[in-house]
């Protein structure tokens, strides 16, 4: 990952205020152009929990927030570091987003980006290349999140092709399942809108041979999690489609 051109032994926090969770990450920048990442930080604030009749960020959800990035903010400060805040899809939803994105600016001083789909698919894939996995061929990169599913196709030369969906865990939950029940009609049910978001799309990345396929969520590290317990597996980074159908059943 460049630091573009920041002079080495300096700190930068980055920020991603996500749908169910927020991360941060403290990078130190490196002689050879690089960053090393030195601490980090999560916190479940569950913004897609928050979200009323309007479609706004309750109170609730707001002040959540506001906890979080201010103890994001004291981690940043011990070691120096300059903060840059990403708000995906639960802000960017959210009617009242600039009221509180001003207030978070008025009580924290801190600054929200709040990014359009396009450029979090973007983000998404920048994340994938710069750890050295994309390579000359294209390749798939799929990042289920809260509120939205970002689906890129590309290579060592850039983005090919990128789509972000409104669907995610946090919000295909809480339309679907909110009676914390999960039966097959229900999944069923599911899995058919997921579905009619999908199919359009299809064509768009049918013309180009992939040669891998990686995923970058916790979503997906979580699935890999589930299948090695219920499948006896010892690998937990490698998700095959044959063991995840195989699960659906047990997980009902």
């Amino acid at each position: 990952m460049s630091n573009n051109g920041i002079a080495p032994g300096k700190h930068i926090a980055a920020v991603d205020m996500g749908t169910n969770s927020f991360h941060m990450i403290i990078a130190e920048t490196t002689a050879h152009g690089a960053f090393r990442v030195v601490d980090r930080m999560k916190h479940w604030v569950r913004l897609g929990d928050g979200i009323d009749g309007r479609g706004r960020l309750d109170e609730a959800a707001v002040t959540r927030m506001i906890e979080s990035l201010s103890f994001f903010k004291h981690l940043a400060e011990s070691y120096d570091a300059y903060i840059h805040c990403i708000a995906t899809s639960a802000m960017r939803d959210a009617p009242n987003r600039n009221a509180i994105a001003q207030r978070i600016r008025k009580e924290l001083g801190l600054v929200i980006e709040i990014v359009n789909g396009e450029e979090e698919a973007r983000l998404v894939f920048q994340g994938v290349r710069s750890e050295g996995y994309i390579d000359k061929e294209p390749s798939f990169i799929i990042d289920i999140g809260g509120g939205s599913t970002e689906v890129i196709a590309g290579n060592q030369d850039g983005v090919l092709v990128a789509e972000s969906l409104d669907m995610g865990v946090r919000r295909y939950s809480r339309h679907f399942f909110s009676n914390q029940k999960y039966t097959a009609r229900q999944l069923h049910q599911c899995s058919q809108a997921a579905a009619s978001k999908i199919q359009p799309l299809a064509s768009e990345f049918k013309p180009f041979e992939v040669s891998s396929v990686y995923g970058t969520s916790g979503t997906i590290r979580k699935l890999t999690d589930i299948i090695a317990l219920f499948c006896g597996l010892d690998d937990t980074t490698h998700l095959v489609l044959d063991d995840l159908q195989s699960i659906r059943p047990k997980l009902i």
